[in-house]
């Protein structure tokens, strides 16, 4: 989702709120994005949001480790490479500019962490956000059903003995099937028989926090949270990197950090309604479509916004013609009717019926 269509949506919630009251965006940048960003968004009159309502954050960067004896990586000469510190770096940044303190003491109630490869990423928001406050979730998860074994990370319930306590918390894809297996289930991540759907619900990385008490715990814990090392390995004795790693934070984690007494659960809805990021160039794309995995791809992304309107449409009763199959960028895809509509439009399932008579409505191919 782009910074426009999410300014977009942005104001037609605040149109559908109360009078006069604005909602606050922050944009995590980093040294390759920061500028850049901020000249898209006064070139375009920050696409329509109020200038004092829009807040960048630009994330630091760490050193690298070129191998796992911790040697530090060099980039040019005798310079050290760097990185983000990953997404996790949102908390502490909201903290250290005072931003979500200012937030909670405007009387905000609720922040939306998203990231911004996904272009159905506000569609579930107004349901989620509905069973947070229902619950009185102190963080809520958006998930999807997740086919067993996918690469997106999981939503598990995990015990620590050490602890004697429990959370509800991402468990990242490639570290999932061991855990299970040291836990005693010796098939690891297995789908369900009819469906093929893992018990454990898929990770979107988009969740909703209670936003006083958020505000409270970045007072304690300053947004820290805990780091982990991720390389890529050359070798089969795991010393050499493909490319130098970093400490790194997930933005997630801070369900990590969560006192025993807070409320974590999670919400889901279907993929096809809600999740289709952008996360592979296109020859990466191409050769995972080859393998039969999720390509995860613009080229994809794209006809899955089309193809979750004709759905909605279709709900309400229209006559959709089917999808046809065809190819591009080297990648097969279901290709809907290219219906679009912005925002503003219908933000919302209830608005999309309340102007569109279904029942009159024929879409050819």
């Amino acid at each position: 989702m782009c910074i426009r269509d999410s300014a977009k949506t942005i104001i037609a919630y605040e149109n559908k709120g109360r009078a006069g009251k604005r909602i606050n965006l922050a944009i995590m940048t980093s040294d390759d994005t920061h500028q850049r960003t901020e000249e898209l968004l006064e070139e375009h009159n920050y696409f329509g949001l109020m200038e004092d309502k829009v807040t960048l954050l630009k994330q630091d960067k760490v050193p690298c480790f070129s191998d796992s004896t911790g040697k530090l990586a060099l980039s040019d000469g005798w310079e050290l490479a760097t990185k983000p510190h990953g997404p996790g770096d949102v908390h502490r940044l909201l903290h250290r500019s005072g931003l979500a303190k200012r937030w909670a003491d405007d009387g905000v109630k609720w922040v939306v962490f998203f990231q911004d490869t996904n272009p159905l990423a506000f569609r579930a928001l107004p349901a989620a956000l509905a069973v947070s406050q229902r619950n009185g979730f102190h963080m809520n998860m958006m998930c999807i059903p997740r086919p067993a074994k996918d690469s997106m990370g999981a939503i598990c319930k995990m015990h620590s003995q050490k602890e004697g306590r429990s959370y509800t918390m991402t468990v990242e894809s490639n570290q999932l099937g061991p855990l299970l297996k040291a836990s005693g289930h010796k098939a690891g991540d297995t789908g369900d028989p009819d469906t093929g759907l893992s018990p454990y619900p898929g990770n979107t990385n988009q969740f909703i926090v209670d936003l006083p008490q958020y505000a409270q715990i970045l007072e304690v814990t300053r947004g820290d949270l805990p780091e982990f090392v991720n390389p890529k390995y050359t070798n089969g004795p795991k010393s050499a990197f493909k490319s130098p790693a970093r400490l790194e934070c997930m933005m997630q984690d801070y369900a990590r950090i969560l006192p025993r007494s807070a409320a974590v659960g999670f919400t889901m809805s279907e993929a096809w309604f809600s999740y289709s990021p952008v996360k592979n160039n296109p020859t990466a794309a191409a050769k995972l479509a080859m393998q039969g995995r999720p390509d995860r791809s613009a080229t994809t992304s794209e006809m899955h916004v089309y193809r979750c309107n004709c759905k909605m449409l279709r709900k309400l009763g229209a006559d959709i013609a089917p999808p046809e199959e065809q190819v591009y960028n080297s990648i097969a895809v279901q290709v809907w009717p290219r219906v679009l509509w912005t925002p503003t439009f219908a933000a919302t399932f209830k608005e999309l019926a309340e102007k569109v008579n279904g029942t009159a409505l024929k879409l050819s191919k």
